[in-house]
């Protein structure tokens, strides 16, 4: 059904339930042992729904030796084997690749020749991913992915893969939890590993805060946090369906579900940074008015900062500061200007730049079928957008999903679907640190003004 060049026999408008990964031979006896034959598992139930949500394991054995073949018979039928190339084997590395991922998969070495059959049988089959601990195709992933069009996933990202296909598909399963009958309302913040340890820790000390805090708590952790991971996923998920249909000529493809959970994700990190000084003025008894606390509110620090030198000095460094300033500039983006919608970035070719009249006889070649069935009228009415589609599909893709935003010190352009998991890295930094800071460091219980 998917077939390279031959985009409009696709079902295009709906996202794929279907996924190929390939497997980098030497993870394959890995795949066997936990935790990753977990990862089987869940793939292994979401294969069995009606209709089923598959990711296609595939190994080439030819890349790899006894051992692979050995594990491969014990992981059958989740994982299948491909024992010889298809089409030449050989992958073209583009000219834009960084010259040090070119210099090392030009060396003609052994390593160097298995990762260019991955990336071959990769691109011949159109697969979502291959799955590697190779040093070099973690090093250069994304270079490769942008450039050779190949998404490089971690193996211990294999788990999280799986995970956002699922969540996408409203099946919300964990690799880590065996619970199969959860729903989006309880899933993150009981099975979810990051939310779960929130929720544990909410339940030991909501009877041990005031009335206020606790309700200031429950809105952070249980809802602000959850919406974010939801988004998160959401936003992993939609990349991945852009990128597959990207692969079949069809580009422009769940913009709008993408960009707006990136929308939504800013618009919460934000208000959990400013929630948190909420949290610390209760916590802390602080005399100034809630509309005065903000992370970037000089009259909360002041008063704030003297109490916790610790916790003021962490926000101000260099890192914390910096990131947290970008994120001002995501979120004014976001509710105030121009909303960062992740687009790509792309130069003209010599196709893209030919004049109507090119395009028009190409397409009458093309689209013989369609200019002898439709009416001249309509054709008229068509052919301007048959015509910007097709010089669409001859641009060259620089770089994906990247945002202009505007800041303080100018204009600069950011990607803010890979930068996701950065910013969730980040922002839990932050929320560790308040928490650990006003219910002390294990966070069992919180002194001063905390309490009941």
């Amino acid at each position: 059904m998917f077939e390279r060049g031959t985009p409009a026999n696709t079902f295009s408008t709906f996202p794929s339930r279907q996924f190929t990964l390939v497997i980098d031979p030497p993870c394959v006896p890995l795949l066997a042992k936990s935790p990753y034959l977990d990862v089987l598992c869940m793939v292994k139930d979401l294969a069995g729904l009606q209709p089923p949500v598959e990711i296609l394991l595939k190994v080439p054995s030819y890349l790899g030796d006894a051992q692979t073949r050995s594990s491969v018979d014990q992981l059958r039928p989740i994982v299948a084997e491909i024992s010889k190339p298809y089409g030449t084997g050989e992958a073209k590395l583009t000219a834009e690749l960084l010259r040090e991922a070119r210099d090392f998969l030009s060396n003609g070495q052994p390593e160097s020749l298995r990762i260019l059959g991955l990336l071959a049988l990769a691109n011949e089959i159109q697969a979502d991913g291959i799955i590697s601990n190779e040093p070099c195709l973690l090093q250069f992933q994304y270079s490769i992915s942008d450039l050779q069009g190949v998404r490089i996933v971690p193996l211990e990202d294999f788990a999280d893969f799986v995970e956002v296909f699922a969540h996408g598909h409203s099946v919300f399963w964990s690799v880590s939890h065996l619970d199969r009958t959860l729903t989006v309302d309880v899933f993150y913040s009981r099975s979810h590993w990051k939310a779960s340890r929130y929720f544990q820790w909410f339940t030991e000390v909501q009877n041990t805060v005031s009335e206020v805090v606790r309700e200031d708590l429950r809105n952070a952790l249980l809802n602000r946090y959850v919406f974010l991971l939801y988004a998160r996923d959401m936003i992993r998920f939609f990349d991945l369906q852009k990128a597959h249909y990207l692969m079949r000529g069809l580009v422009q493809r769940f913009t709008v579900p993408l960009s707006y959970h990136v929308t939504v994700f800013y618009m919460m990190l934000w208000g959990m940074l400013d929630h948190l000084t909420v949290i610390a003025k209760h916590c802390r008894n602080l005399t100034l008015e809630e509309r005065k606390c903000g992370i970037r509110k000089e009259a909360f620090w002041k008063e704030f900062g003297q109490q916790e030198v610790g916790l003021s000095e962490f926000i101000k460094s260099k890192c914390i500061d910096d990131w947290i300033t970008v994120m001002a500039d995501m979120r004014h983006a976001v509710a105030h200007g121009q909303m960062p919608i992740p687009t790509s970035m792309v130069t003209e070719t010599e196709d893209s730049k030919r004049t109507d009249e090119e395009v028009r006889a190409i397409l009458k070649k093309e689209k013989a079928s369609f200019y002898a069935l439709f009416p001249p009228e309509m054709i008229e009415r068509e052919e301007p957008l048959w015509i910007w589609h097709w010089r669409l599909s001859k641009v060259k893709i620089v770089a994906h999903n990247m945002s202009t935003i505007t800041g303080k010190k100018g204009n600069y352009m950011r990607d803010p679907v890979r930068s996701v998991d950065y910013d969730m890295e980040r922002l839990t930094a932050v929320l560790d640190a308040f928490l650990v800071c006003l219910f002390g460091r294990g966070m069992e219980r919180p002194p001063g003004g905390g309490l009941t």
